[in-house]
């Protein structure tokens, strides 16, 4: 009983820092994008 105690805490520690990355991972996806797309930008200018 007490190591199910454990498991389950440590699985719920896990999940929540899965949905504590999960949105700095999409500003980062969006972040890239934007990268990508001003040094396209630059290219075109240049």
């Amino acid at each position: 009983m007490l190591s199910f105690s454990k498991d389950h805490s440590a699985g719920f520690g896990t999940r929540r820092k899965f949905k504590m990355n999960f949105p700095t991972m999409i500003i980062a996806k969006q972040w890239f994008y934007v990268k990508i797309r001003s040094v396209n930008f630059y290219l075109l200018v240049l």
